[in-house]
């Protein structure tokens, strides 16, 4: 599971940029840059969130919304990336708030 995740995580972090400029949106690097940095900080935002919601929150309950998060993203992001720049922001957003968790969550249930 593991290796699976951290490859998607990986993947997702490399070719999110080279997708916004080479979508039929075509958008500058500068642009794919400020899309990419919409994923890390929602990334870091949620793993900081995450911290103190763990007190609280069982970590299956954690991991399961995670990954429901993130299938949200990746059926958002299959959907409507190609035609909406706010789609795409949305999507990635969502991908980084999903992703921020799991691992953790993971390593605790």
């Amino acid at each position: 599971f593991y290796f699976t995740f951290a490859g998607l995580e990986m993947s997702f972090r490399t070719f999110t940029s080279a997708f916004a400029v080479s979508s039929s949106l075509n958008l500058t690097r500068h642009q794919a840059a400020d899309v990419l940095a919409v994923f890390y900080c929602t990334f870091a935002a949620f793993r900081a969130m995450i911290i103190p919601l763990s007190a609280f929150a069982s970590p299956t309950l954690i991991l399961w919304s995670s990954l429901s998060m993130l299938s949200v993203a990746t059926v958002s992001l299959s959907i409507w990336a190609e035609t909406s720049l706010f789609c795409l922001k949305i999507g990635v957003a969502l991908a980084g708030a999903g992703v921020a968790s799991i691992f953790a969550s993971g390593m605790l249930w």
